[in-house]
């Protein structure tokens, strides 16, 4: 009974697309990802000009007036300074 089922299922040709889909977009896209993310790291930590860029587009999207219950009072005024 539970054998036939698994049978079934690797017959099946929705099943056989749905994992073809599956493994392709994985093959494609987690390695799409790590690369356009580590360019981008280094990116960021070689230019001073997108890690300003990159600070404050964080700041407008987080608010400052959240800086104090995310980082402490200390920490906030440092960032603030910076």
């Amino acid at each position: 009974m539970g054998f036939d089922n698994y049978v079934e299922l690797l017959g099946s040709a929705s099943f056989r697309k749905a994992a073809f889909n599956t493994f392709y977009f994985s093959a494609v896209s987690v390695p799409l990802m790590v690369m356009m993310s580590l360019g981008l790291a280094m990116l960021l930590h070689k230019s001073t000009y997108f890690q300003k860029w990159l600070r404050t587009a964080y700041r407008m999207l987080l608010g400052s007036e959240s800086y104090p219950f995310t980082y402490g009072e200390d920490q906030a005024k440092r960032i603030d300074s910076a």
